[in-house]
């Protein structure tokens, strides 16, 4: 099962009336399946990974965007063995 949770605002600064600021969290079971894999493999039994996001789209041009933004992960791989860690990343698409 996952469960996802978003909120965007559009126009945050004067003057940048299409520019958007967002956040967003998913919390995501992962399946039996995979914890049995995981677990046959010696990497702990799996349950749930957490994920945080928050970013920033502006456009580049009248048809272009680039959107950075900034992930935290709980639980990556959802064992507990591996550190919580933050990605950073950027996504770049068309306006239209």
């Amino acid at each position: 099962m996952q469960v996802s949770l978003g909120a965007q605002y559009v126009g945050p600064f004067d003057g940048r009336s299409q520019n958007r600021l967002f956040f967003g969290t998913t919390n995501g079971e992962l399946t039996e399946d995979h914890a049995d894999q995981q677990e046959a493999l010696g990497k702990g039994r799996s349950d749930h990974e957490w994920i945080f996001e928050l970013g920033y789209r502006f456009p580049l041009t009248r048809f272009a965007y680039v959107q950075p933004d900034i992930q935290y992960v709980k639980r990556p791989g959802g064992t507990g063995n591996v550190p919580d860690t933050a990605v950073l990343g950027a996504q770049f698409g068309d306006s239209l």
